[in-house]
C-alpha cells in the first residue's frame, strides 16, 4: 500500500486511493482463493474432471493418444524389423561357413565312394581293349587307404563286388564338433528370428488396422499372415543339427554325392532379401510425413514403396548393390553345386574349372549376367 502511495499520490489526494486500495484487496483475496483451489485440486488426484472437456477436448484427447501409440509402435517395428535383418544375415554368412567346412571334411570320402561306383558301374579300364573293360574286384582298392579315411576297419567287406550292386556302398559321413557347434548356433538364431517376426508382424497388424481403420479385424484374416508365413518359411530351412541325409545319384556319367546340408545352405542365400527391411528401417520413405503424403494417394509407406522411391532417387546406387548381391550370392550356389559334380575330376582335364575358388563362381556370374545373361 506505501509503495501504491509512492508511486500514484494524486490518487491518495484525490481520494481515490480508497477505492483502488479495496480492488488490490479484492484481487489478492481472489488469486489467494485460486491458489487454495488449484492447490487441494493437485491433492486430490482421484478427482474426475472429465465432465469439464466438451466432445472436440475429448476426441483431441483420443487423437494425441492415438498418436502417440502410432509413434511407438512405429519404433517398436523400426527395431524389430532391423534385429530380424543383422539375425538373418549373420545366420546366412554361418551357413555357409558350416557347409564349407561339412563338404571339406567328407571331401575325401566322397571321391572314394565316387571311385567305387563307376568302378562297379563301368569296371577297370582295360589298356588292350578299352570296349572290355575288367570287372571291378575289392582287391583293385588300397584297403589301408579306405580304413584310413573311414576310421573304421573293413570298410570295403561290407559292398557287395560280386552282384555289382552300387546300393551296397556304406554312405559314412562324419560331422564333427565344429559343425555340431555351428548348427546349435544356426538353430538358436532362427527361433529367435522366427520369434521377432511374429511379434513385429502383430505389432504392425495392431497398428494398421486396430487404430487406421479403428476396426478389430483378426490377424489370420489379413494379408499380413502371408508375409509372416513366407518370411518364416525363409527363416526355417537350415541345418538342423540332426541333418544328416545325403543324395547319390548320377549325372552326366558321372556319379554324384549331394549333401542335404549344402541344398539348405544354398536355399539359405534367398535371406538377402531381408536387406529390403533395412529400407523401412533407417531411410525417410517411410516415416510420419510419408505415410501423411501416402494416405493422400491410397498407397502405404511400406517396404515395397521405400524400395521404389529410393530406386527412383538413387537409381545406380539400387542397380550395383542389387548387382553386387546377385553376384556373391548366385556365386556361391553356383560353386556350392558345380564343386560337388567336380571334385573327383582329374584338375588337368582342359575342360576343368576349379569351382572350389569362390571368386572363379562369382567371376562367371558376373561375366553371364554382363554378356549372355544380359
Amino acid at each position: 500500500k506505501k509503495e501504491k502511495i509512492r508511486a500514484r499520490p494524486d490518487l491518495y489526494v484525490s481520494g481515490l486511493a480508497s477505492d483502488s486500495d479495496d480492488e488490490i484487496d479484492n484481487d489478492k483475496k481472489d488469486k489467494s482463493q485460486n491458489v487454495q483451489k488449484s492447490t487441494n485440486s493437485s491433492k486430490n488426484k482421484t478427482t474426475d474432471r472429465s465432465f469439464l472437456l466438451d466432445d472436440s477436448d475429448k476426441e483431441q484427447r483420443r487423437n494425441d493418444l492415438v498418436t502417440r501409440n502410432l509413434l511407438r509402435y512405429k519404433r517398436i517395428i523400426r527395431g524389430l524389423d532391423l534385429f530380424v535383418t543383422v539375425l538373418a544375415i549373420v545366420t546366412m554368412i554361418i551357413s555357409q561357413l558350416e557347409n564349407i567346412h561339412y563338404c571339406e571334411k567328407n571331401k575325401n570320402r566322397r571321391i572314394l565312394i565316387v571311385k567305387i561306383a563307376e568302378c562297379l558301374d563301368k569296371g577297370i579300364p582295360n589298356p588292350d581293349d578299352p570296349n572290355n573293360p575288367f570287372p571291378c574286384y575289392k582287391e583293385y582298392f588300397d584297403k589301408k587307404e579306405f580304413d584310413a579315411v573311414f576310421d573304421t576297419q573293413g570298410y570295403l567287406d561290407q559292398i557287395d563286388f560280386d552282384s555289382m550292386d552300387i546300393n551296397s556302398i556304406p554312405l559314412e559321413f562324419v560331422i564333427d564338433s565344429c559343425c555340431q557347434k555351428m548348427r546349435s548356433v544356426i538353430f538358436i538364431f532362427t527361433i529367435t528370428t522366427i520369434i521377432t517376426i511374429i511379434i513385429s508382424r502383430k505389432i504392425e497388424h495392431t497398428r494398421e488396422y486396430s487404430y487406421f481403420q479403428k476396426q478389430d479385424v483378426p490377424f489370420y484374416k489379413k494379408i499380413l499372415i502371408y508375409f509372416m508365413l513366407f518370411e518364416v518359411f525363409l527363416i526355417a530351412l537350415i541345418q538342423y543339427p540332426a541333418i544328416e541325409k545325403v543324395f547319390f545319384y548320377e549325372e552326366f556319367g558321372h556319379y554324384i554325392i549331394f549333401p542335404m546340408t549344402t541344398f539348405l545352405a544354398t536355399i539359405s542365400l534367398l535371406r538377402v532379401t531381408f536387406v529390403i527391411k533395412l529400407l523401412k528401417s533407417l531411410t525417410r520413405w517411410t516415416d510420419e510425413q510419408s505415410e501423411i503424403v501416402c494416405e493422400k494417394y491410397a498407397c502405404k509407406a511400406n517396404e515395397s514403396f521405400a524400395f521404389k522411391a529410393f530406386q527412383k532417387e538413387n537409381p545406380f546406387s539400387v542397380l550395383f548393390s542389387i548387382f553386387a548381391m546377385s553376384c556373391v550370392c548366385f556365386g556361391l550356389a553356383v560353386k556350392n553345386f558345380e564343386t560337388l559334380y567336380w571334385e573327383h575330376r582329374d584338375i588337368n582335364e582342359s575342360n576343368f574349372q576349379n569351382w572350389t575358388y569362390t571368386w572363379n563362381a562369382m567371376w562367371f556370374v558376373f561375366v553371364s549376367m554382363t554378356t549372355v545373361g544380359y
